[in-house]
């Protein structure tokens, strides 16, 4: 019996996968949400529904803003060093990692976070084309990417400094 569509099944296959892969992206940002924050959801914490279609973009509305004044977090304007510094607290909170893709076709860089949730943001329609829409994410994440590491940064050296503080307090109390 010949099908309708031609190659049917591979359609199906990559579907499946596909929906696969997207529920693997959710349960990684739901499993890093905190307990009070899914209280807070009262309940839509536990379906998928609510992540592909509240959660996830409104996470890639957040951690897309609009493009700021500079790339020096010391000339940032007050409200942007403050919107900086929550963006980081949520990047390492939710444990989003900060990645880097070059296509080889084309030799550019496009910067995405980990894990990658464009497949269940993105989509094309009438009005709003994926490589745009991509492109403008890219000159956002441009802007945004190296302040959030100099912040994760920062805050992982404050740690590490703690930490050596503590070391020789514990290897005293300990004799």
């Amino acid at each position: 019996m010949d099908s309708l569509i031609p190659d049917a099944r591979n359609l199906e296959f990559s579907s499946r996968e596909l929906v696969k892969l997207n529920r693997a992206v959710m349960k990684k940002l739901a499993d890093q949400i905190p307990v009070g924050s899914k209280v807070s959801l009262c309940g839509t914490s536990s379906s998928d529904i609510f992540y592909a279609c509240e959660f996830v973009p409104f996470l890639d509305i957040m951690l897309s803003p609009d493009v700021g004044s500079s790339k020096s977090k010391t000339l940032l304007k007050p409200h942007e060093i403050r919107l900086i510094d929550k963006l980081a607290d949520l990047v390492k909170s939710l444990d989003i990692k900060l990645e880097s893709q070059r296509d080889m076709e084309t030799n550019q860089s496009h910067l995405l976070y980990g894990p990658d949730w464009e497949g269940i943001t993105l989509f094309s329609s009438v009005e709003h084309n994926i490589e745009q829409r991509k492109r403008s994410l890219n000159i956002k994440r441009q802007w945004l990417f190296p302040l959030l590491q100099a912040e994760l940064d920062a805050a992982l050296d404050i740690s590490l400094l703690k930490r050596q503080r503590l070391s020789p307090l514990l290897v005293e109390k300990g004799r």
